[in-house]
């Protein structure tokens, strides 16, 4: 099974780095990318296969421009798969790996947009704090199922933010220093998902 080390959104929000090495004595075969709006639907991946060269450990750089987007302020999902066959003792083990990378910042941005807006002189009647409110139990949410490997729940919670957040500083990630990002996102690290 292919072993990724690395697989994460720049900060530039331009590119997503991919550091990938197949199974001793194998070779990548394959590289497939969806985003939170193609998620496994294998008509709609991105066939980054042509990027693969050679053998050995592979650092792979994707531009927005080769997955369609402008800024990379979404969900994605990269599939490595390489020749090895796995052993007939395990059912479970597979030569298909695959690593998730994110970033949120732009939702913790528009959630304190919304914040900001609250009427304090009058709580009550003010949608702000209500809309505020809903959408940390959203990024809580979409937290916790990544980490928890339920991608579908999670790609609901970010279909739900982003409707509160649509037309929101779209490239937020550029203006904050790595420090700054600690906590807004995941990334794929030793065949785990970490949030960073």
């Amino acid at each position: 099974m292919a072993y990724i080390s690395l697989f994460k959104v720049d900060q530039d929000g331009q590119n997503l780095t991919l550091t990938v090495q197949p199974a001793s004595g194998s070779v990548l075969t394959s590289l497939l990318l969806w985003t939170q709006s193609t998620y496994k639907d294998y008509s709609k991946a991105v066939d980054l296969t042509s990027l693969i060269s050679g053998s050995g450990s592979q650092t792979i750089t994707i531009s927005s421009a080769q997955i369609s987007e402008s800024f990379l302020s979404g969900v994605y999902f990269i599939e490595v798969t390489d020749n090895s066959t796995p052993p007939s003792s395990c059912d479970t083990c597979s030569n298909v790996e695959l690593g998730v990378a994110t970033d949120f910042s732009r939702f913790s941005y528009c959630l304190a947009n919304y914040l900001c807006e609250v009427d304090l002189n009058c709580a009550n009647c003010d949608n702000n704090l209500s809309t505020a409110l809903t959408m940390k139990m959203y990024i809580d949410g979409l937290r916790d199922s990544l980490q928890l490997g339920n991608f579908t729940t999670a790609l609901s919670f970010w279909a739900n933010l982003n409707r509160f957040c649509s037309g929101e500083c779209t490239e937020c990630g550029t203006t904050l220093s790595d420090a700054a990002r600690k906590g807004l996102g995941f990334q794929t690290l030793g065949n785990e998902l970490i949030l960073y």
